[in-house]
């Protein structure tokens, strides 16, 4: 427990190293991380040769034996926690609910078209999808993007009224709520309504709320069992299993598999876990793009128009390292007239829903009884489980929780930052 302390303990500061390695590579095929100067439209500017695709990988290789200890090491931790007490199951317990639209493409099947994106989505390395309840509902894009919503009744947001696209370019209907229809100006005074108190807007999918993470492209690629065939991962429907190669540990098969109930520790774990999917799926494109190399293959970004005339509409299927993040515009001749965008940490921290649901963090925090012991009052609670609630999200923003105790006058502010430090 003393090697994952902030600062000093040994895990963490190995988990920096591994940070300062991955930027490493990247650099080599991005230029800059962030904000890669190699990125330009239809592709990439670089060319590319094997020499360099081959540097890539051997900074990478340390990740080799790294996502197996990963892995292993937050098994060790998830278990040790459930065991010591039934109650740990319960910290940051909630439905699993979440969307993630897939990353990695196919390079045999993506196109970039909006018409084709259920069928090149399909075929990502990791699967897009919406599970409600721990079900599997849809893994079609165009389903995914026409039932986003966002809210903003609990916002410092004045809400629009205008419904100017009634559909999306498949024909599917698109709410007036839909991020392509989203025009709102900040109002931090805004007194109409429901008293707000938040800066994000309450995000749903079909009228449902939902997280999002490393751990829903997991989830969500486990049920679905449709990933390309690889040699490194595959999907049984129940489990992601990965063929991690030998490095100075022996080759190990990893198997995540989706847990009985979601929680703070399996939110953890499986984000423990997603360092090995990211590698394996780095593995597989290497292998890939090599072959592509050898015959002859040198494009790097395919050339495209824009017509100067017209009304067009684009959305960006991404991902960052913290789950789904998406882009949405609209574009009027060659203007940008619209343009909105959805990032991890506003999601998982968005308010109430008009109708009273909770943000995904709001209900996990409620869903958490306290464990705590070491405490002989209010002044001496640290509030570590409500902590560790939050934290299972991996925020990118610092948060503070404001604790009033019932019956004393007694208050407290704990601030919680991106690495955990209270």
């Amino acid at each position: 427990m003393t090697d994952l302390n902030r600062g000093s303990g040994k895990l963490f500061v190995e988990a920096l190293d591994m940070m300062r390695r991955a930027r490493a590579a990247y650099v080599l095929l991005g230029g800059k991380y962030p904000h890669s100067e190699s990125i330009c439209p239809g592709g990439v500017s670089l060319t590319l040769c094997t020499e360099q695709l081959d540097a890539f990988v051997r900074k990478l290789e340390p990740f080799i034996d790294y996502a197996k200890r990963c892995a292993r090491i937050w098994d060790d931790v998830s278990d040790f926690f459930h065991a010591c007490d039934p109650a740990f199951r319960e910290l940051g317990r909630a439905p699993a609910n979440m969307i993630d639209f897939g990353q990695w493409d196919h390079e045999d099947y993506y196109d970039g078209t909006y018409e084709n994106c259920d069928r090149w989505g399909e075929k990502r390395w990791s699967t897009p999808g919406a599970v409600i309840d721990g079900r599997l509902i849809t893994t079609d894009l165009t389903r995914l993007n026409s039932g986003i919503e966002e809210f903003v009744d609990r916002s410092f947001h004045d809400d629009w009224q205008g419904h100017p696209h009634r559909e999306d370019p498949a024909g599917n209907p698109l709410s007036q709520y839909h991020p392509w229809n989203k025009a709102i100006d900040r109002n931090p005074a805004k007194n109409a309504g429901p008293r707000p108190y938040s800066w994000a807007t309450a995000t749903v999918w079909n009228r449902n709320t939902f997280e999002v993470g490393a751990y829903a492209r997991l989830y969500i690629s486990a049920l679905a069992q449709k990933m390309p065939f690889s040699e490194f991962v595959m999907s049984t429907g129940r489990s992601v299993v990965l063929h991690i190669p030998a490095g100075k540990l022996p080759s190990e098969r990893l198997e995540w598999q989706v847990p009985r109930i979601w929680n703070a520790f399996e939110r953890n774990r499986a984000r423990a876990y997603a360092v090995a999917f990211n590698l394996m799926v780095t593995l597989e494109n290497h292998h890939r793009a090599r072959k592509l190399l050898l015959r002859g293959e040198q494009d790097m970004a395919t050339p495209f128009d824009i017509p100067a005339t017209g009304k067009r509409f684009g959305v960006g299927f991404g991902g960052a390292g913290r789950g789904f993040l998406a882009h949405w515009a609209v574009l009027t001749g060659a203007e940008i007239s619209n343009y909105q965008v959805s990032v991890p940490s506003r999601i998982n921290g968005g308010p109430r829903t008009p109708w009273g649901e909770l943000g995904p963090v709001e209900r996990a925090v409620l869903n958490t009884p306290i464990i705590e012991s070491n405490c002989t009052g209010p002044a001496s609670f640290h509030g570590i489980d409500l902590v560790r609630a939050i934290q299972s999200f991996d925020p990118c923003m610092p948060c503070k929780m404001h604790l009033i105790f019932k019956g004393t006058d007694f208050t407290s502010a704990m601030e919680v930052n991106t690495d955990g430090l209270i």
